[in-house]
């Protein structure tokens, strides 16, 4: 029993510690909600573990304690499964994504500012990331239209502010919301 009670006890801390690690090493700065997702396994665990032990604290001749812990796990569910959905926020990303797409060729994508790598999740089509104008000018002399998309980040290093300010003093912008916003790029001849 003992043996069992350190596995058990090594594995919730495995559960805890490495992916909340994980997660820290990878987006130490930008740690959306949706990425404590993985905690809801280790809830169920201990709320398994108290009902459990509920459970078996409970005497045989209390009968209303069984149907009280179903009726605990019932409200903690439906009340997840109600408000989960609430609990991650739409940054926007996907609607700034449909807003710039284009199907044309002729058209190159670039992420600039604070998590450029997220828009790779969105965009099918090659995207670069350019780290300076000198690169994004480079990238236009490549395509008809460069479209940029932008989000904006207290992080981001002064180039990609750089890059964000000559596209709205030489494209179009396009603002989605506070934070994101693309960019239409048309290098003058």
């Amino acid at each position: 029993m003992l043996e069992s009670d350190r596995l058990v006890a090594a594995y919730v801390a495995l559960l805890l510690l490495v992916p909340l690690t994980a997660a820290c090493l990878a987006r130490p700065y930008d740690l959306y909600a949706r990425f404590f997702a993985y905690w809801f396994p280790y809830y169920l665990i201990l709320i398994a573990a108290g009902l459990r032990t509920l459970w078996d604290a409970a005497p045989r001749a209390a009968v209303a304690t069984r149907p009280l812990a179903a009726l605990c796990v019932a409200v903690v569910l439906a009340t997840w499964t109600v408000e989960l959905p609430a609990r991650i926020p739409n940054a926007g990303y996907r609607e700034t994504t449909l807003a710039a797409l284009s199907d044309d060729p002729s058209v190159g994508f670039c992420a600039i500012g604070g998590a450029r790598s997220v828009w790779h999740h969105y965009v099918v089509r090659p995207i670069a990331t350019p780290a300076s104008v000198d690169e994004l000018q480079s990238l236009a002399r490549r395509f008809r239209e460069v479209r940029c998309f932008y989000y904006r980040a207290t992080w981001q290093d002064a180039q990609q502010t750089a890059i964000a300010d000559f596209l709205r003093d030489h494209g179009a912008a396009s603002r989605i919301n506070d934070e994101l916003s693309w960019f239409r790029y048309r290098r003058s001849e």
